[in-house]
């Protein structure tokens, strides 16, 4: 078996390894928050993340 077949397979487990994971975690989030907050859609004010509350 060459180092490419090996790298191959490795290519092919790391790939199928990454789905699994994207899976697992799509599963955690849809159980941990309803579709509501998945979708909402929020303003600048809700969203403020720079810290200064608007004064500025």
């Amino acid at each position: 078996m060459s180092i490419w077949s090996l790298m191959n397979y490795a290519a092919w487990a790391v790939s199928a390894l990454i789905y699994f994971w994207l899976f697992k975690d799509f599963l955690a989030t849809n159980k941990n928050y309803s579709e509501d907050v998945l979708l909402g859609t929020y303003s600048e004010e809700e969203l403020d993340i720079s810290g200064e509350g608007g004064q500025g």
